[in-house]
């Protein structure tokens, strides 16, 4: 898992955070991050923050992600998730 500025994004930040499913009463963004990260922990998903992919090659398997860092990482899959 790959973030450019801070886990969580803009729900992260978030003071109340009330249209979430399964918490009719409301919750922090901090909150709901630190059990989202908890749970990404659990399934043992790798962390990188921050940093910030410049470009995703897809032309074969595994795919390749170019970083910020100048880094190359590769997956068999890749999940793009841009925000609000």
């Amino acid at each position: 898992m790959l973030d450019c500025r801070s886990f969580g994004g803009q729900a992260g930040a978030s003071a109340r955070i009330e249209n979430y499913l399964g918490f009719p009463t409301g919750i922090s963004g901090m909150v709901l991050m630190a059990r989202a990260y908890n749970q990404a922990q659990k399934f043992e998903v790798e962390m990188v923050t921050p940093d910030e992919a410049l470009k995703l090659e897809c032309s074969a398997s595994p795919l390749r992600l170019k970083l910020d860092s100048e880094e190359v990482v590769q997956a068999p899959a890749a999940v793009i998730a841009t925000g609000a």
